[in-house]
């Protein structure tokens, strides 16, 4: 089987790893649809809950008839909505989830893709898979340096695909190639605070299915204090994605676990809908300021308004 794109079956890694189209179990094929990529305004917040303030969406709206927990079915139905709504305006862009460990990236994205019909990747899955063995392996038999070569090699191939969920590594945001290769598609950051996050993370495994959770400095010996110093580093490049929602379970609510999966799913597609909305706005206004200034200014003799942005030189 080819990888998409045209390349071959399997390829040399920099790393003593290859690997084929069969690591990665996906039916989306890029020249099956249209490569026309939507892009959308960054750093979008979509806070509101289930049950939380409402919006103008039928979806939204529906989610405060129970109250702020409501039954799976009407959950599920909300998310199926919003997912109808949402995943023609995408024109089959994929997506991807960054954040740091402890985000939910994983189990959001699963939700995520069930809404929208997509195909769910997870690359941290990905890189075990083609590695061989798993990632505190992978750290502890070739160091850091090698296993950022593979996720970027692997993240690389995932690009390639089109309607895909695609929960990336916590530390793949920290390298521009991997970011050249997510912007083929919308980019979402899953923001949480250093508590919640170390919550998560250690109930989790901790340090011991979580590799850069280790440490040899004794001054950061504490796990917590590892994830909130790695937090610190990574936050702005986190930010450049095109679309932040919050984990926060939100106000008057135990925040302990954070907020469902559904819920930062809903989020999530709240978020990339207005950011879409937002950006045909802007363009229409400036497509009328463009005219504003065009009959202000009246055209030159011998053009027309088509063919009025192309100015004869001076």
């Amino acid at each position: 089987t080819s990888m998409p794109g045209g390349g071959m079956a399997s390829f040399q890694m920099k790393t003593t790893h290859s690997y084929s189209a069969s690591h990665f179990n996906l039916n989306a094929r890029r020249n099956g649809y249209a490569t026309r990529h939507v892009r959308v305004t960054p750093r979008v917040s979509a806070a509101k809950g289930f049950g939380g303030a409402s919006s103008s969406s039928s979806s939204d709206k529906a989610s405060l008839k129970k109250g702020s927990g409501g039954s799976e079915e009407l959950k599920a139905s909300i998310l199926k909505e919003l997912g109808d709504e949402l995943s023609p305006k995408l024109e089959n862009s994929s997506i991807f989830l960054v954040g740091m460990m402890g985000s939910g990236k994983s189990t959001v994205g699963r939700v995520l893709a069930e809404a929208l019909n997509y195909t769910f990747v997870d690359a941290d899955d990905t890189v075990e898979q083609v590695a061989g063995k798993s990632i505190p392996e992978v750290f502890a038999d070739e160091g850091e340096e090698a296993f950022r070569e593979l996720e970027t090699a692997c993240l690389r191939e995932i690009s390639s695909y089109v309607r895909c969920v695609v929960a990336t590594g916590g530390g793949a945001a920290v390298r521009d190639t991997n970011w050249a290769n997510m912007r083929v598609g919308v980019s979402v950051y899953l923001e949480g605070d250093a508590p919640l996050l170390a919550a998560r993370a250690l109930a989790d495994g901790g340090s011991a299915a979580r590799p850069m959770l280790k440490t040899d400095d004794p001054e950061v010996a504490d796990e917590a204090k590892r994830l909130a110093d790695l937090l610190a580093t990574r936050r702005s490049r986190y930010e450049l994605a095109d679309v932040k929602v919050s984990i926060a379970a939100g106000k008057g609510k135990d925040d302990s676990k954070g907020a469902s999966p559904e819920e930062v799913a809903r989020r999530i597609m709240v978020g990339m809908r207005d950011a879409m909305e937002d950006k045909l706005r802007d363009d229409e206004a400036r497509r009328l300021k463009s005219e504003a200034r065009m009959e202000q200014e009246g055209l030159p003799d011998g053009f027309t308004r088509t063919d009025y942005k192309i100015r004869p030189m001076e």
